[in-house]
């Protein structure tokens, strides 16, 4: 794809425009003086001559405002348009006799809401004087529009202070949701910030806000609204999942780039507390069906979309080999996939024509495996080692490239989890995609309730909502909050195998990565309805 990228002047060239190239094969005029368009047209064609001969590939002119006379003469040479700013107007044209690659225009606008909440479970909410929520009512979360070349953490933490005067630190991004057809017909990105507040007194926006104040949590998330409409619906029960229960989202981590540019790259940490409820199970299973086809080896297919051919008569090579031949290239495709989950993104600024730019990191599963590489842009194609992929010099010297490849291998040595895409619906009905860590959110309650006339002892944990200890008299000598190590390392239970192996669980879960049993509802072949336990973050059923 071209891109506006800062590059070596081309050499001088009599009768062509002052050019440099761009670094996938273009070239890029920038327009400063003003020209007239007789003087103009020739050194354009030339320049489209010249070009076109030694294999440019997209043709970017840069058109200030006091050259808009040369907009007419550009369109009918072939260019078009690509954006505008305020101070100038981008045309470009394809120069080659292929496939226009040529990159489109920004397609998102990225805004923030922030959740901000107090020691106390106070939540910061505020009520609009204008927009779609005026006079409804409604408490909200501040939110606003990411400023060009603001960080997205940075700007969760300026419009906090502008709407309601309170300075916040930001903690992580709880969730996001990606829309089309919003402002300007541009697909919209929304994401859902944490932040710690650093001071408490409001003092309202004016010119904006209606009013602010702080709501117990369990208000902001029941409020009828928020209720009714799926998306407000789960938004808010991901806070309250923050605040009651451990959910973990995206922190954010400056980078530098293998050019220097200093950028964030968010990515989700281990969380060691919590495990999903949640089974992803496919849709639909299809079933055998045996398939006849002119020409080809007669076939079945499997549940994975493959093929099973079984050969049960006698045949000539002569006549197998191009059955083969045939029925290998109907069934040869490029590379399916299906989505699994966002690892990580980076948010970078001053990147094509100087907009903000972000990129995920997306989990995919293949569903076929033989590779038909686009000729067009990829010089190769290959399934690689994922140590050698990670260990590759030029990943092993750039922070950010290092980073994201350890993120990939930590996803399949260990346990990371990222950000799943839950399809939603919003007030206005439009389908949309809520993105979250599915993992940690979890509406289910986790009350032990096995009974059983066997010996079954169960090592559960709890988190505790008060810390004022009240003993039990009949039955308990005494009672203490202990440091952990101390617990373990008491000499009973460093003595006697099974306390020390259930002390050292203990601590394990404290300290590092160790996932029990979860209870997910179920109902019994007679309809009784029971919990099963179980690690559902480490079991994984395909179909």
């Amino acid at each position: 794809m071209s891109s506006i990228t800062s590059s070596m002047p081309m050499e001088d060239q009599v009768g062509l425009l002052d050019a440099v190239d761009d670094l996938y094969d273009g070239v890029v005029v920038e327009m400063k003086d003003y020209m007239d368009s007789d003087i103009f047209i020739p050194l354009l064609r030339a320049s489209l001559s010249q070009w076109k001969q030694q294999g440019k590939k997209g043709f970017w002119i840069k058109l200030p405002i006091q050259l808009s006379n040369l907009i007419s003469p550009l369109i009918q040479e072939g260019f078009r348009y690509h954006h505008a700013e305020p101070d100038y107007l981008m045309l470009v044209r394809w120069l080659p006799n292929t496939p226009d690659t040529l990159p489109v225009n920004a397609t998102h606008r990225v805004g923030i809401g922030a959740y901000v909440v107090k020691d106390n479970r106070e939540v910061l909410v505020v009520q609009e004087k204008s927009g779609g929520f005026k006079g409804t009512g409604l408490w909200k979360l501040p939110t606003g529009v990411v400023n060009e070349g603001e960080d997205i953490c940075k700007a969760a933490i300026r419009e906090v202070k502008e709407e309601t005067g309170i300075e916040a630190e930001f903690l992580e991004i709880l969730a996001f949701r990606q829309s089309h057809q919003s402002f300007c017909s541009k697909s919209d990105l929304f994401f859902v910030c944490l932040l710690r507040p650093q001071s408490f007194a409001i003092q309202k926006q004016d010119s904006e806000i209606a009013a602010a104040q702080w709501m117990p949590i369990k208000e902001y998330v029941d409020q009828p609204y928020n209720q009714k409409h799926q998306l407000f619906k789960y938004v808010a029960e991901i806070c309250r999942t923050k605040s009651e229960r451990d959910y973990v989202g995206f922190t954010a981590m400056p980078m530098a780039t293998a050019s220097g540019k200093e950028i964030y790259l968010l990515q989700y940490y281990i969380n060691v507390l919590a495990i999903t409820n949640r089974m992803r199970l496919k849709d639909q299973m299809v079933p055998d069906s045996e398939i006849e086809q002119v020409g080809l080896l007669d076939a079945i297919d499997d549940l994975y979309d493959g093929v099973v051919v079984e050969m049960k008569q006698h045949m000539d090579a002569d006549i197998f080999v191009p059955l083969l031949r045939a029925s290998l290239s109907q069934w040869k495709q490029q590379i399916d996939a299906e989505f699994v989950e966002i690892l990580a993104f980076r948010q970078s600024h001053q990147s094509f024509f100087s907009k903000s730019d972000l990129f995920f990191v997306c989990l995919l599963r293949p569903i076929s495996f033989a590779i038909q590489k686009q000729d067009s842009e990829v010089a190769a194609a290959q399934w690689m080692p994922i140590k050698d992929y990670v260990d590759q010099p030029y990943h092993q010297e750039h922070q950010l490239f290092k980073y994201v490849a350890e993120i990939c291998r930590t996803k399949l040595e260990r346990d990371y989890v990222g950000f799943s895409a839950m399809p939603m619906v919003t007030a206005s009905g439009k389908k949309v995609y809520l993105y979250f860590n599915g993992r940690d959110f979890s509406k289910l309650q986790s009350h032990q309730s096995f009974c059983s006339k066997s010996d079954l002892f169960f090592v559960c944990l709890l988190r505790p909502q008060s810390f004022a200890i009240q003993k039990q008299d009949s039955e308990i000598a005494a009672a203490q909050w202990m440091p952990i190590k101390e617990y373990v390392d008491q000499p009973y239970n460093q003595k006697h195998q099974l306390f020390k192996y259930v002390a050292e669980i203990c601590r394990t879960k404290s300290e590092r990565d160790y996932v029990g049993f979860t209870a997910m509802p179920m109902a019994t072949a007679s309809g009784k309805e029971i919990y099963l336990y179980f690690n559902n973050r480490d079991f994984q059923q395909t179909l």
